[in-house]
């Protein structure tokens, strides 16, 4: 069951380091966050491995998605939906 946070809202979270570029940001982890994003249903929290494991024993829960090609970013990624 995928969780739904609120109307037509969705989120991404990543781990990745972000680069500042002057007032804007871009990296590797900006192309993720938008790739998973697009990946993404309406109200729902996406995030990728890094992040369950990173938030594991912090009571949150996840359900597989499974594993996705993201354009420009090599190889395969696990994805998780958050649930309530």
């Amino acid at each position: 069951m995928k969780s739904k946070i609120g109307p037509d809202h969705h989120s991404i979270f990543i781990r990745p380091t972000i680069e500042m570029r002057g007032r804007d940001i871009g990296g590797v982890a900006v192309h993720a966050a938008a790739r998973v994003m697009a990946q993404c249903q309406s109200s729902e929290v996406l995030v990728s491995r890094v992040v369950t494991d990173l938030v594991a024993g912090a009571g949150l829960k996840f359900s597989e998605c499974g594993s996705h090609e993201l354009k420009g970013i090599p190889g395969r990624w696990d994805l998780f939906a958050a649930t309530a």
